[in-house]
This record gives C-alpha cells, structure tokens and sequence, in this order.
C-alpha cells in the first residue's frame, strides 16, 4: 500500500482551551478513550474483512457492532424478530440494525413453518443467520481476542495490563446498563438513547474493547445530561468550526470522520441553528460552513462541560483512578507502534479511494486525524461513520 504523507491543509483546528490552572487540555478522557478504541475497532474491522474475502461469501461488509450488539445474539436455530431485540437490551420490538443485516446479506427474517397464520406480524417472524452470516459469527467469535493478543505483542503486556486494569476498576464502580460497544446513533441530534441497553456480562469478564466502550458511554451520559448538543456532534464537527467560515470539503480530514457522517451532521447543525451553511467566499463551487453566535456558544459549552466532567469524575472515582486510565491510555496512544493497528489490508476498502486519503492521514498522524469520538452510525457502524 502506498503511504504517502497525505497532503497538510494549512487551517488551524480550534484547540481546546487550558483551564488556566496549570492542569492539562480539557479535550481529554473522551478523545483518548475514544481513540484507542477507533483504532482498535478499525484493526478488528480490517483483518474481519481479510477473512471474509477469503471465504466464498461476500456479503457487504460492515462493522464491529453488528457483531457485538446484533449478531451474537442469532443462534443458528433462530429468533424472533421480538425476542432478538429483548436478547440485546433493545426496547423496540424490532432491533433497528435488522432492516440492514437483512440487505446486506448476513440474516433473514422469515415466517416459522409451524405459524398457521398467513401473515403474522413482523414480531414474530424468525431471524436466522445465512451462510454469509454463520461464517461472519464464526470469524467474529474469536476475533476481538485475536486483536487484543496483537496489541499484546505490539504494546507490551504491561501496558495493555495497566489498561484493563484501570478500565475495570471504573466500570466496577458504574451503576449503568450498557451493551459491549459503541450502539448505532439512530436520533437526528446523535445522542444516546439509555432506554435500549443492557449489561450482559459483570465488568471483571470483560475484555479491552467492552471496557473501552463503557467507560466512554458512562463519559457520555455525564456530558450529555442537559447539554445542548451531544458528544458525537461537538467533538466531530463543532469543534473543527469557527465563525469565518470553513469549506465542506475540508471538514472530513479535520473531524476524521466521512463525508456522510459530516453531511448528516450539518443538515442538523443548520436546520437548528448552529451553523450557517453557504457558498465559498471565495466564489468557488463548493459550499462553505461558519459558526453562529449559537454556535460558538455550543463549541464553548463542549469544552467547558469536557473540563467539569473531568473534575466530577475526580470527585466521584478519585484522582488516583482517573490519572491511571489517563496515564495507560497515553502510553498505548504515545507508542511509537500506535498507528500499526491502522493499517488496512493492501485489498481492503480502506486502502482504496475514496477512502485512502483518511487511511494515509491516520497512519500519518493518527492522533491528530483520528475523531475524536466514534461516529457509529447505520451505515454498517464503522467508528468513523463510512
């Protein structure tokens, strides 16, 4: 695969503010959560697609959280349509990824031979894995533990250890119920919705990824609560913003997320008046993108609300806790072997255009072109919305 260093944009990414105590950057905990985890996400993705283009099905690939919270609840006998969604702490009776697992060749929802009725209600059909889907199961079974014994030998087994370690310790003391990873932001405004999930598993049989999730989401639910806007919006898009304005085209490589997350995004922003989309000044062709005065507002209320849940979590879990999982996540992000886990595989989708110009800026600069938080989203749940 050819590497090259991706081409710089001379705009300057608004930073966050120092709290002007001589404590360090509040864009903190949920950036680097949510970096080890993309990144983790993002190599599991890659060696699933490696697997399964060696196998004859070629279904349309998606992302790990299909597995985690849709496809590992399908036994190879069948569900329903009603009982899958229980199963995954979904509330609606029709689990929202199931429309797509449908067309993308991994399930199908199929009257039970022995229901007399003609036509029974979707509820009740029976959801059962094809062939593509039972070798995607049989792939995915093992594979996030495959991922964590390269990280393993990448990093060290004391790094990855003092991880675990730390990630565990908060999440035993998280009075939640949160599925295994990152769930796909169906609401128009991308918060998470808390009525749908479940904890399956008690914290100290959880592995990396889960841990990771977890102690994000409970990170979420704190900025959240209140907030104007959600996590995923400002720390993708907002934050990226100022008020004289930024081309549409350059904001996938300073968010590090696609271009359909990032159109998704400003349809929005602008209907609700956060940002002001219009033509370039420069009278270019392409459209360009400024911050309101609520805008602004919003990008300032994202960074003081990163800085106060950061203080509250100090208070609630203790400092010596906070500064462990600040320290290991630092030491896996700092590793000079970080952005090996980036890597797409010389066939894969991400090492093809359109998509290898962000594959380069990742390997290139992967804490500065990685999102700052998972873009998840129904399109097959990658972490950086593609």
């Amino acid at each position: 695969m050819d590497c090259r260093e991706p081409k710089q944009t001379a705009r300057m990414i608004p930073q966050s503010v120092d709290p002007g105590d001589g404590k360090k950057s509040i864009d903190s905990r949920a950036t680097l959560l949510s970096q080890v985890l993309i990144a983790f996400t993002i190599e599991h993705d890659n060696e699933f697609e490696r697997q399964m283009m060696a196998s004859p099905y070629r279904p349309i690939l998606v992302s790990m959280v299909m597995w985690s919270n849709f496809m590992r609840f399908v036994p190879a006998e069948g569900i329903s349509v009603r009982d899958l969604s229980a199963a995954a702490g979904i509330s609606k009776p029709v689990h929202p990824s199931l429309p797509g697992m449908e067309r993308w060749g991994y399930v199908k929802a199929q009257k039970d031979l022995s229901d007399p009725r003609p036509k029974p209600p979707r509820g009740d059909l029976v959801v059962t894995p094809g062939l593509a889907g039972q070798k995607a199961q049989e792939i995915w079974q093992t594979l996030a533990n495959e991922i964590e014994g390269r990280w393993r030998e990448r990093f060290g087994d004391e790094v990855i250890d003092a991880l675990l370690e730390s990630l565990r310790a908060l999440t035993q003391n998280l009075d939640l119920l949160l599925p295994t990873y990152m769930p796909v932001l169906m609401s128009k405004d991308f918060r998470m919705d808390v009525s749908e999930w479940q904890m399956s598993e008690s914290p100290s049989d959880l592995r990396l990824a889960t841990l990771l999730t977890r102690t994000l989401l409970a990170f979420t639910l704190d900025f959240e609560r209140d907030a104007e806007l959600s996590l995923p919006l400002a720390a993708n898009v907002i934050r990226v913003l100022d008020e004289d304005g930024v081309s549409v085209r350059e904001l996938p490589p300073l968010g590090g997320v696609s271009k359909e997350a990032v159109s998704m995004s400003l349809t929005f922003l602008d209907k609700n008046g956060y940002v002001s989309v219009g033509p370039e000044p420069s009278g270019g062709r392409g459209k360009s993108v400024r911050l309101t005065p609520k805008g602004r507002e919003a990008q300032s209320d994202y960074r003081e609300r990163l800085g106060q849940v950061e203080e509250d979590w100090v208070s609630r879990f203790g400092e010596q806790m906070i500064q462990d999982i600040r320290v290991a996540l630092e030491r896996v992000l700092g590793h000079d072997r970080f952005s090996d886990s980036l890597v797409p595989q010389p066939e894969g989708w991400r090492a093809k255009s359109p998509y290898l110009q962000r594959t380069e800026a990742f390997l290139s600069d992967p804490r500065g072109a990685l999102p700052h938080y998972p873009m998840v989203l129904h399109r097959g749940g990658w972490p950086d919305g593609s």
